[in-house]
């Protein structure tokens, strides 16, 4: 009787082995999966997470962060944990965002600042351009590189300096563009002064 009964427990735990190990196989295939994003909002990429994952996601997302913007993707046999995680690389370095697990939910956080200032003087860009034609060129070009959130610009009129609160690549976008604009300024440097002409000299002596 008593082989019997351990014959019994061997043969359910073999079974019950056996069906973890389907289970388990049919989860790895499963919860990988192919993701392709345009780009958008985080609520936007959420959603397209659960169109290709087949699974609801436990997300949180503050007010103030849901007109972030999310790059655009072509992810192959990928998960949940995978998509977010590589995401952060990129989002703390452009748009200070993180996203923060915790357990099963996953929270999208705003990360350090990183701002610092730096001023630039453009008084002599004022004889052909206004203020707000500066700080339109400069917002508008940090807004196309999707990197326009959280900065800030402030012009001093007495000094003529353009005050930027922003982070590094910010920064480095304005001092571009004050570039392009002051070539609008420059004139004709003296290598283009007399191409196609050759002076003669006044003080020749005559035959």
């Amino acid at each position: 009787m008593k082989n019997i009964m351990k014959k019994s427990m061997f043969g359910l735990a073999l079974g019950f082995l056996f069906a973890t190990a389907q289970g388990a196989e049919t989860l790895s295939k499963t919860e990988t999966f192919d993701l392709a994003f345009p780009g958008g909002p985080p609520a936007k990429l959420v959603e397209a997470i659960e169109k290709a994952s087949g699974q609801k996601l436990n997300v949180l997302l503050p007010p103030n962060l849901s007109t972030s913007a999310i790059p655009r993707m072509e992810l192959r046999s990928v998960n949940v944990s995978t998509v977010f995680n590589s995401l952060n690389l990129v989002l703390m370095q452009d748009e200070n965002l993180r996203w923060f697990p915790v357990d099963n939910v996953w929270i999208l956080q705003s990360g350090s600042e990183r701002r610092s200032s730096q001023v630039f003087y453009v008084g002599h860009l004022l004889t052909k351009f206004k203020v707000e034609d500066i700080t339109t060129a400069i917002q508008t070009t940090w807004q196309l590189a999707g990197k326009g959130s959280k900065a800030e610009l402030k012009y001093h009129q007495d000094t003529q300096l353009l005050i930027a609160l922003a982070n590094q690549a910010q920064l480095e976008t304005v001092s571009e563009v004050l570039r392009e604009l002051q070539r609008a300024l420059a004139p004709a440097g003296p290598a283009m002064e007399g191409i196609g002409t050759h002076k003669v000299p006044q003080d020749l002596p005559k035959p």
